[in-house]
């Protein structure tokens, strides 16, 4: 579950497929994984949703993601490509800056520009303790 904002506020949730980092005495330190997820925008004037692909990595105190979503109106359509890197507690609470890049048809949704994200991700916090 997550917040970002690029040119207007979004709300995204999803699902993450993840394994675990392993390191010193066997002890994971994080995880990467594939997000598949739905994005939509809240507020604004023109409803745009769409799903999004996302490849994640998380550490403690570090992480990354770079993803793809598909943001339409359901007439029209515009491919977006995301690549973020931030603060991260192994994946559990993040905070995440980057770039949104417009890849199709910009007449229709161009968000170029910069792009936070906030987030939690939900999962089996027990095999990293």
């Amino acid at each position: 579950m997550g917040y970002s904002y690029f040119h207007s506020s979004y709300a995204e949730a999803g699902i993450i497929v993840y394994k675990p980092l392993y390191g010193l005495l066997d002890k994971p330190w994080g995880f990467y994984g594939l997000v598949m997820g739905y994005e939509a925008r809240i507020g604004g004037s023109k409803f745009v949703s769409g799903p999004k692909l996302a490849f994640e990595m998380h550490g403690v105190g570090f992480g990354g993601r770079a993803g793809l979503s598909f943001l339409t109106d359901y007439q029209h359509g515009s491919l977006q490509f995301s690549p973020e890197a931030g603060l991260s507690f192994v994946g559990l609470i993040y905070v995440f800056g980057g770039y949104n890049w417009t890849i199709s048809n910009k007449d229709f949704w161009s968000a170029n520009g910069p792009r936070l994200s906030v987030g939690i991700n939900f999962y089996a916090l027990s095999e990293f303790l």
